[in-house]
């Protein structure tokens, strides 16, 4: 019933252009069920949006330093809603 996903995990596996991780997982789901989706939606479909690290390494710092440091604070989850309305 959502008109948009946004997916937050902690690294981009195969890089930010890949849709693999909980990405991949949210979009698989929607392209195996597009069809049902689609019935039940009017033709229009939930679009999809990840918000993850563009780095392949953490720091041992407290969880707010990472998430800002790697692109995973606040400001970012809101920039990734804000691009899908």
């Amino acid at each position: 019933g959502y008109d948009a996903v946004v997916t937050l995990e902690d690294g981009f596996v195969g890089g930010e252009d890949s849709w693999r991780g909980l990405a991949g997982l949210v979009a698989g789901t929607l392209a195996a069920n597009v069809t049902d989706l689609a019935a039940r939606r009017s033709g229009t479909l939930p679009r999809i949006g990840k918000v993850g690290s563009r780095h392949g390494q953490t720091l041992s710092q407290e969880p707010t330093v990472i998430y800002d440091t790697y692109g995973l604070s606040i400001d970012d989850i809101v920039a990734a809603v804000t691009a899908l309305s």
